[in-house]
């Protein structure tokens, strides 16, 4: 995938290296930058040229920013829990099937006792799925215990997993990560062939495998 933004000399090519940092000094140009991309990442117009194999793909169905890595949001994210639920229901099915119709049995039994205790007369579906009982004891993936970065790099495979997001974006992470955490996180990505882009407002010293484009206070690159 490539990125052709109007103000740099060359587009950004993921392809070729999959770890990009753009730096824009101007908190003009970051904020005009970052307006423009969550527009375009929510379905809106922009002139981000984001393409594959030379044709424009939109940015809504493969490109995922997030503003926020404190509050990541995929443990509650529909895209990602209807397909893991549908996974759980066909194990459920083929790996567990006893144990999974004694389940049911004994939940519809169950029900039918509470009922006809009841002053009122009640009844209930039969219902053959398990997904309305991972929804009720809220299965989600577990972060606890995890950094930041095992946090990220874990909603990030997700995604890559479940939808058809193919591009990252992050707004000033660098700062909330010591180098050394940077460089691990960095070789992490690079491992598992993740596509980043790093939209930062200072500039850092570069690392291995890293690709930066900075734009400075007068948008011209340096």
């Amino acid at each position: 995938m490539k990125l052709l933004y109007d103000l740099l000399a060359t587009p950004l090519d993921f392809g070729e290296s999959p770890l990009q940092t753009l730096v824009l000094e101007s908190p003009l140009l970051y904020r005009a930058f970052l307006s423009e991309l969550f527009a375009q990442t929510e379905g809106g117009e922009g002139s981000l040229v984001f393409s594959e194999d030379g044709s424009p793909i939109p940015a809504h169905k493969y490109v995922e920013a997030i503003p926020d890595c404190f509050h990541l949001g995929f443990a509650e994210d529909k895209r990602i829990l209807t397909p893991l639920y549908k996974q759980l229901a066909l194990i459920a099915t083929h790996d567990l099937t006893t144990e999974t119709y004694r389940l049911y049995s004994t939940v519809q039994q169950y029900l039918g006792e509470l009922l006809a205790l009841a002053d009122t007369e009640l009844c209930f579906d039969e219902i053959n799925d398990i997904a309305p009982l991972l929804k009720l004891y809220h299965v989600r993936p577990d972060t606890q215990g995890m950094t930041l970065a095992e946090e990220i790099l874990l909603c990030l495979e997700l995604c890559l997993r479940f939808t058809d997001k193919r591009l990252f974006v992050f707004c000033n992470l660098h700062g909330c990560f010591s180098e050394e955490e940077w460089r691990s996180f960095l070789c992490d990505l690079r491992y598992r062939q993740i596509s980043v882009l790093f939209v930062e407002q200072h500039d850092c010293p570069a690392f291995p495998g890293e690709q930066k484009n900075i734009l400075d206070a007068d948008a011209c690159q340096i």
